[in-house]
């Protein structure tokens, strides 16, 4: 096995991802530095995924959501 060097590459990517009904909600996710290190911000978006019960809605859209959506 070859060893692996991550000197100048990027492994991973700080994400806050929210899920509902077991469904990543892709259209919310975070990845920006300033705003994962904003208090302010962080306290709004758990405001909003939290306001959303269970109901979904920012899973990205795509033929699944269309799909999804026929089912409910």
């Amino acid at each position: 096995m070859q060893a692996y060097q991550s000197i100048g590459q990027i492994n991973s990517v700080p994400t806050l991802l929210a899920f509902s009904r077991g469904e990543a909600q892709i259209d919310t996710k975070v990845t920006k530095l300033e705003q994962l290190k904003n208090r302010q911000f962080l306290v709004q978006w758990l405001k909003t995924e939290a306001a959303r019960r269970g109901q979904g809605g920012a899973g990205g859209g795509g033929l699944g959501g269309i799909v999804s959506s026929l089912f409910r």
